[in-house]
């Protein structure tokens, strides 16, 4: 009985040291027209609105964090596709955690997720 209680409270301990789940972190970010969309590893969308240089500001959605988005130009297919193409800009990402993640628009222009 003393061998199971050891065991039980030896298993409690360690229960408490358990590593928590990581923040949801964003997975994608793109600008549709006036508009920021950025998806999250937990399934979460979150949208802000741009102006036409771009903008910043805090999220208002579960994940929270913050935003800075640049628009270094036009696309030029949007001459064709209207809104369905990015412009060439520079979107910066913020955890409330202080982590940052960085995405280049159109997505062709981003080679993987830069976490600096």
């Amino acid at each position: 009985m003393t061998a199971m209680r050891t065991g039980l409270a030896a298993l409690a301990l360690l229960a408490g040291c358990a590593i928590p789940p990581e923040a949801a972190h964003p997975t994608d970010a793109t600008i549709r027209g006036s508009e920021l969309r950025v998806r999250f590893s937990d399934g979460g969308l979150c949208r802000a609105a741009l102006g036409p240089e771009g903008g910043q500001g805090d999220f208002a959605c579960p994940q929270g964090g913050s935003w800075a988005v640049r628009i270094d130009g036009p696309n030029p297919l949007s001459a064709v596709f209207g809104d369905a193409v990015a412009p060439y800009g520079e979107i910066v990402l913020r955890r409330p955690d202080g982590r940052t993640f960085r995405f280049l628009t159109p997505a062709s222009r981003m080679f993987s997720e830069a976490d600096f």
